[in-house]
């Protein structure tokens, strides 16, 4: 899918992922609670303690969903503030590597170790449980919403080696994050934009800083059609860097005034399902007790 082409927003369906992504946060009984509320007879739970990576696989019907959990703790934290950037040719499919095209397509290597650390039971997972399935819906908070666009590569990867093969094409995946800090370098933003981008939704709420991490002078960049959220809660979508501007000035000086991480509170979770639901006029409202 080019990036000109038509994307398809689903502010419900924003909302509804954005309520699995806290889920994840909580215990097993939340993650399955969330599941059977989509019509799933219950999920299962993948995690890795070495990274401390955990998400959650359930399917129902026409659609099948991958759910990442963010950042918990202090070794989440270690695993984002790797920054290193390695080659990214394991979340690629086979026509898209562009073989001796400078610069190649790199990825965070911390994103990437936490992925590959729980993909081969997520994978086993879906092919047990999304069989026959229409959409896939990938979704994370957070350090999960890199976990969920690295997933989403990974599955067009899939899709891509199924269809060179002449085999049937599986299920399209589709991309809701929050928070979400940017995964790779611009090769890699434009390669996955040439094919995901009218299916990925990075949704942003205000002043979220954690959606400008890592930027270290360019060498990542955003990918993905960015649903933007100001500060009275009205939506843009690609919203250019000079438009956010007055709000993030307001944000520092809201930041400086207070005397507290103020900005942290615009990535709570949340804060982006009370958002998010309140768009849909629903009265359920997620009490602010998860973690980040």
């Amino acid at each position: 899918m080019n990036p000109g082409m038509e994307s398809f927003y689903d502010p419900c369906a924003a909302a509804e992922l954005a309520r699995g992504a806290a889920a994840a946060y909580g215990k097993d009984q939340d993650m399955t609670a969330w599941a059977r509320e989509q019509g799933c007879p219950g999920c299962e739970v993948v995690r890795d303690d070495a990274t401390d990576t955990l998400g959650f696989v359930a399917a129902a019907g026409e659609r099948a969903f991958v759910v990442f959990r963010g950042t918990r703790d202090l070794r989440n934290w270690i695993t984002d503030l790797d920054c290193r950037r390695v080659n990214a040719a394991s979340a690629l499919c086979a026509d898209g590597r562009a073989a001796g095209s400078t610069p190649q397509p790199e990825v965070h290597e911390g994103f990437l170790r936490a992925l590959e650390s729980v993909w081969e039971r997520v994978a086993e997972a879906l092919g047990r449980m999304a069989a026959g399935k229409r959409d896939l819906f990938f979704a994370g908070h957070s350090l999960g919403g890199a976990l969920a666009m690295l997933a989403t590569a990974r599955w067009e990867e899939l899709n891509c080696q199924l269809k060179i093969d002449n085999l049937q094409f599986p299920i399209s995946a589709w991309l809701y994050t929050f928070g979400q800090p940017r995964v790779g370098n611009g090769a890699w933003a434009r390669w996955y934009d040439g094919r995901l981008r009218g299916r990925s939704f990075r949704v942003v709420h205000a002043q979220d800083v954690v959606a400008r991490m890592p930027w270290l002078l360019g060498r990542f960049r955003h990918a993905g059609t960015e649903i933007f959220y100001d500060a009275l809660g009205r939506m843009h979508q690609d919203w250019p860097w000079w438009a956010k501007a007055p709000g993030d000035a307001a944000g520092l000086w809201r930041e400086w005034k207070r005397g507290k991480i103020a900005l942290l509170g615009d990535h709570h979770v949340s804060t982006y399902v009370e958002m998010l639901l309140a768009e849909c006029e629903t009265e359920t409202i997620l009490p602010r007790s998860c973690p980040v």
